[in-house]
């Protein structure tokens, strides 16, 4: 359900991040056009997207009491997400675009690192 949808409560930060991000938009494509053209649009409203994008994320952390930490992938997702794509034989990050983290699995024989818990991932495997 949406929150524009009339069923149910308007809640006034939607509407606060609208016009935060317009005024943040506008102000920034005053001052980023005239040195840069179509890429200070871009620039400006990339910073827009990213100044709502941080506060709607703070927002949900703070009502939901959740840490930032469980944002930061931890290793078990790595592998958890490594060992789905091989089950599904599509794209892997492990494979291409990322030697750096294709050689770390590979040197840990695909497993965790032993100072972190392997807790989930072999039964994430079975997916």
């Amino acid at each position: 359900m949406s929150w524009r949808d009339g069923r149910s409560r308007e809640n006034p930060v939607h509407r606060l991040l609208s016009a935060v991000s317009i005024v943040v938009n506008i102000v920034a494509n005053f001052v980023l056009i005239p040195y840069m053209g179509i890429s200070g649009a871009a620039l400006a409203s990339s910073i827009s997207y990213s100044l709502v994008s941080v506060v709607v994320l703070w927002y949900y952390l703070r009502e939901t009491r959740l840490p930032w930490s469980v944002l930061v992938p931890r290793w078990s997702d790595l592998f958890a997400y490594a060992a789905l794509s091989r089950k599904l034989g599509g794209y892997s990050p492990l494979r291409a675009g990322m030697p750096e983290v294709a050689s770390t699995v590979s040197d840990l024989g695909g497993r965790a690192p032993p100072e972190l818990p392997d807790a989930g991932l072999a039964r994430r495997e079975t997916l």
